[in-house]
């Protein structure tokens, strides 16, 4: 209890200070893929702090640190003195609870699905006052995504995508990226799991016996997934197709972010060369 009223004293210190001076015209963004939405809407100048996520586009690297997505420094936020601050759902909702304490304006959101990506798009678009920015581009992205739908393919290979691997972890058809690979002209391996993002047995992948994996995490190779105990059977690792974060930048197909349309692309290619 005393560490937390000693942290309150220096923050409220803190915000007295800054009230004195001038206030920063400017944006935090603790969300990788809100700090995108907001720079492809031409704004990405009046971001001012990040976290260490948020590394695309480049410009938003020479921004001001605030963290790690997981562990937000609220002293270097106030002594930014946002307007406002961008923060996604989940993982941050104590992040949001600790800001309105403070008065720091906040904007939440965390698309989860194609859908929602489009109107979150919308939301930040107002949030930012770049509404027709936000408009057009909502626009050319649905376009982009019913002409990549659009394509014809011979076949439906199935797929297995390993966002994780110790322990093993993979995606249902309803996660973004299970939506991404359905819009690719891919069949997901498991079509349905407890969660979006799940964990799954080595069995179970070798038993769909899948054409193509994808992972999406680094430290794994094509020969280690290779050598898995009986995963010699399995159809991918038998015709050489494997692919890795060497293949396939992981982050454009799973954040939710105006560059899944590259993601559906990428997918495409590999899925269907």
């Amino acid at each position: 209890m005393l560490k937390k009223i000693t942290f309150l004293l220096i923050i409220s210190t803190i915000i007295l200070s800054c009230t004195s001076s001038s206030s920063t015209q400017g944006w935090v963004v603790t969300s990788p893929e809100l700090a995108e939405i907001i720079a492809k809407l031409g704004a990405a100048e009046s971001i001012v702090g990040v976290t260490q996520e948020c590394d695309f586009p480049p410009e938003l690297q020479n921004k001001t640190l605030v963290g790690t997505f997981g562990h937000v420094d609220l002293e270097k936020i106030v002594r930014l003195q946002p307007q406002k601050i961008f923060i996604t759902a989940l993982e941050q909702d104590q992040l949001r609870s600790q800001l309105q304490k403070l008065q720091i304006p906040v904007v939440a959101a965390y698309p989860q699905d194609i859908p929602q990506l489009l109107d979150t798009i919308i939301k930040i678009g107002n949030e930012i006052d770049k509404p027709q920015a936000a408009q057009k581009l909502r626009s050319r992205l649905e376009q982009q995504l019913q002409q990549l739908q659009a394509r014809k393919f011979a076949q439906t290979p199935r797929v297995y995508i390993e966002i994780y691997g110790e322990p093993l972890m993979s995606v249902s058809d309803s996660s973004f990226v299970g939506q991404l690979l359905q819009a690719a002209g891919g069949k997901n391996i498991f079509p349905t799991l407890p969660r979006d993002y799940s964990r799954i047995s080595p069995e179970k992948v070798i038993a769909a016996d899948p054409q193509i994996i994808i992972t999406t995490y680094p430290g794994v190779t094509k020969a280690q997934i290779a050598a898995r105990k009986g995963w010699q059977n399995i159809s991918a690792v038998q015709n050489g197709r494997i692919y890795t974060i060497q293949d396939i930048d992981p982050d454009i197909i799973l954040r939710a972010s105006p560059r899944f349309v590259q993601g559906i692309a990428k997918l495409q290619e590999l899925i269907h060369e």
